[in-house]
C-alpha cells in the first residue's frame, strides 16, 4: 500500500459505541507488517474551517476542504491526536475512491 492512501473502515467502532463509515489515511508502505493510519472526522466542534493546519484549535488537526485542491473525498480534519496502528486487510476496510463513494 501506498502511504497517502486513503481507507473507508465500514466497520470503526467510535468512543460512543456505535458502529459506522471512517475514513483513514495510511502513513507507512506496511513493509513491517502493521501499517499506521491516522483518523479523519467530518465533526467540526472545536475545528476551525481555514484550510491548513489548525494549531490553535482545542484538538490540532489539518482542515481538508472537499474538491480539487488536495483531492480529499469529504470535507473534515485530519486529526493529529489520532495516529495508530491497523491491520488494513480486515475485510471492512476498503479504499476509498476520491469522489467520496467507496470502492468495493
Amino acid at each position: 500500500m501506498i502511504p497517502g492512501t486513503i481507507l473507508c473502515d465500514d466497520e470503526f467502532k467510535f468512543s460512543d459505541g456505535t458502529t459506522g463509515q471512517k475514513l483513514l489515511i495510511v502513513l507507512n508502505d506496511g513493509q513491517s507488517g502493521t501499517y499506521i493510519v491516522i483518523k479523519t472526522t467530518s465533526n467540526g466542534n472545536f475545528k476551525g474551517t481555514t484550510y491548513g493546519c489548525q494549531s490553535s484549535d482545542r484538538y490540532p488537526n489539518f482542515f481538508c476542504p472537499k474538491g480539487p485542491v488536495i483531492r480529499f473525498p469529504l470535507q473534515g480534519c485530519i486529526e493529529s491526536k489520532n495516529v495508530s496502528d491497523r491491520n488494513c486487510n480486515k475485510r471492512s476496510t476498503r479504499q476509498a475512491s476520491l469522489s467520496g463513494v467507496p470502492t468495493s
